[in-house]
């Protein structure tokens, strides 16, 4: 699927539409074209043309379903700032997470239980606020524990 310069061709079409959703000739909530439409515009196969979209779709430009119409969900400006933002969220989540890790193992020894445990309460709700914002579950796993551990007179 290369043309004479060795070009990817599906590549050709979705640096193509990449251009016109960024430059705002396809914005946002507007429908691209049909694969037919697609293919007699590019004189391509319909596989490469389908592989085309769905690059764009793994990217998060265009949402839609086979046999349906796609439409353009995000702009690459757009993508590039929820990356950059989500990059942040995660940096902010493994700081917190060493935060409430180092309060719960400073637990652990004793020091200050009702402060610390209000502490690594408000950080574990500020973390699991991370979480959401990030549109993923808190996770409970034990190999990096937030929670303090007590023990029990048993």
């Amino acid at each position: 699927m290369t043309d004479a310069t060795g070009r990817t061709l599906y590549l050709q079409i979705v640096n193509d539409l990449r251009s016109q959703i960024a430059s705002g000739k396809l914005k946002v909530g507007d429908e691209i074209p049909s694969t037919a439409k697609l293919k007699a515009q590019y004189g391509y196969s319909v596989t490469v043309v389908r592989k085309a979209v769905e690059v764009l779709r793994n990217e998060g430009l265009v949402m839609g379903q086979p046999g349906k119409a796609v439409y353009v969900q995000a702009t690459p400006k757009d993508l590039e700032a929820e990356r950059v933002s989500i990059v942040d969220l995660t940096r902010q989540v493994a700081d917190l997470r060493r935060e409430v890790h180092d309060l719960a193992q400073r637990l652990e020894d004793g020091h200050q239980i009702k402060e610390l445990m209000a502490e690594v309460a408000e950080l574990r709700g500020t973390v699991e606020q991370l979480y959401n914002r990030l549109g993923h579950p808190y996770p409970n796993d034990n190999a990096d524990s937030a929670k303090p551990r007590r023990k029990t007179g048993t």
